[in-house]
């Protein structure tokens, strides 16, 4: 994909959706294109949770930003005991998916990235 994605438009480009990158999450802003090109920083999972709420993401985004947002968690539990690390990891997931309770295809990825 990283070969043809400079082809797609802004909008549709997959890092330009969202992305994990040096510790944070980066989502694009929907709410501001086509007018700026701008993105939302996010450091935690619950940052992640209301970005997706506050509707900075659309359409694929949510659950892109979702995932972005298992993996910032997994970065966080590195240095956890294990069943601390396991119950942190269940509630970013839960606070994912309650973001959109509608939105079945989010909650599908995130069981199938965690291979719940």
């Amino acid at each position: 994909m990283n070969e043809i994605a400079h082809l797609l438009p802004f909008v549709l480009n997959p890092d330009n959706i969202a992305r994990y990158e040096d510790g944070v999450v980066v989502i694009g802003d929907r709410r501001r294109y086509p007018l700026a090109q701008e993105f939302v920083r996010c450091e935690d999972v619950e940052s992640v949770a209301r970005a997706i709420e506050q509707m900075v993401t659309q359409g694929s985004g949510p659950w892109q930003a979702a995932a972005c947002g298992l993996a910032l968690a997994g970065r966080q539990v590195a240095r956890m005991e294990p069943v601390v690390a396991w119950a942190h990891r269940e509630q970013a997931q839960k606070r994912l998916v309650a973001t959109r309770p509608t939105n079945t295809a989010l909650a599908r990825r995130l069981e199938l990235a965690l291979g719940a």
